[in-house]
């Protein structure tokens, strides 16, 4: 039980960092 919980929280964080550089070279081209 703990393990998935633990593999969807890693997922989701992966997602995000992965938008997070997304959004960042998005500013740097428009800036």
């Amino acid at each position: 039980m703990i393990y998935s919980v633990l593999r969807i929280w890693n997922s989701f964080f992966a997602g995000f960092g992965f938008y997070h550089i997304f959004a960042t070279q998005n500013e740097e081209r428009f800036d």
